[in-house]
């Protein structure tokens, strides 16, 4: 049997991440030099790192959660195959375009940070 292994990524982070108007206001569109210059001031680089949990590099995956109008959902991140996995209870709650909406931003900073940080598989 073969087994995944797997980091969780704390809310609060995956939040800042996820929010318009924070680090995706400032890396989108810019060069990758600005973004190199917000990745550098943030802690997001030590999670990637492994300094508060597992390196990234020696998992497959990374979980969270989100919430979208009062509706929580688990996330998760296939690092192996660059895919983003949305594990919704009640997806009738929430439309798919609202959705990938609603998610556009963590794809796109999930994507910079770990470009940044020369994140390989």
């Amino acid at each position: 049997m073969y087994m995944n292994s797997f980091t969780i990524l704390p809310i609060g982070v995956t939040s800042h991440l996820n929010a318009r108007n924070g680090v995706y206001k400032h890396i989108k569109n810019k060069s990758t030099f600005h973004a190199a210059v917000v990745w550098e001031e943030e802690t997001y680089l030590d999670y990637v790192m492994g300094k508060f949990d597992i390196k990234w590099s020696d998992v497959d995956f990374v979980y969270t959660t989100t919430n979208i109008n009062q509706h929580w959902m688990l996330i998760a991140f296939d690092l192996n195959g660059g895919q983003l996995f949305v594990f919704d209870s009640l997806p009738s709650m929430t439309s798919k375009k609202e959705l990938e909406s609603c998610l556009e931003p963590l794809t796109y900073t999930l994507q910079s940070l770990l470009h940044y940080c020369d994140f390989k598989r």
